[in-house]
């Protein structure tokens, strides 16, 4: 994550650990300003970025700047938090998922933000995959303590706070490979028998 200014929602200019990115077409942006969301997790903030139109009596006109917004949509939410995943996971093992485009943040010119999006990660990630000096550093939670906590989203409210587990979601999909691996065996067995009895 690198340094930049951006605009928060109370008009003032601040700066921020932020990481400028596309994912399925659209334009991300992912801050934090280190503030501590419980103990062994920085909180962090999400927003889509779009160019900022103000409306003249000449009609629509691109003022240059841009405006992050918090994505509302639940389902479309659910999907970026997908992408969070896929970022926290290109960082920890240096690789580039193909459906992440990360940009330089100095694409970012007068972004606003007008509402966002909250996550939390723990700190012991942004020190050590996202390069984030963090002076105020707890103790770190264990492997098991982290793993233990699963990507949470209050489904009556789309601003509570997400947690990333990268790990829960591993072992998930490591599940279901297992469950397709024993499915396809008893295919490729119920094929043998068929072959065996056709001669």
């Amino acid at each position: 994550m690198d340094s930049v200014n951006i605009i928060l929602e109370d008009g003032k200019e601040y700066s921020v650990k932020g990481l400028l990115y596309i994912y399925n077409s659209k334009y991300y942006f992912i801050y934090t300003t280190l503030e501590p969301a419980e103990e062994g997790y920085i909180q962090l903030y999400l927003v889509q970025v779009c160019k900022e139109i103000q409306n003249t009596v000449n009609g629509p006109v691109d003022t240059g700047g841009m405006i992050g917004m918090e994505i509302s949509d639940k389902e479309e939410w659910k999907a970026v938090q997908t992408s969070i995943q896929k970022i926290v996971n290109d960082k920890k093992n240096n690789t580039q998922d193909k459906d992440i485009k990360y940009l330089p943040i100095n694409m970012i010119t007068t972004l606003k933000i007008i509402s966002k999006n909250k996550f939390k990660l723990v700190n012991q990630i942004l020190v050590d995959n996202f390069k984030i000096n963090i002076s105020t550093l707890n103790e770190s939670k264990t492997d098991s303590e982290f793993e233990s906590k699963t990507l949470e989203s209050d489904s009556s409210s789309i601003e509570s706070d997400v947690i990333v587990d990268y790990r829960t979601r591993f072992f998930e999909e490591q599940e279901k490979n297992k469950k397709l691996e024993s499915e396809i065996n008893e295919l490729n067995n119920k094929l043998e028998s068929i072959k065996q009895i056709i001669g």
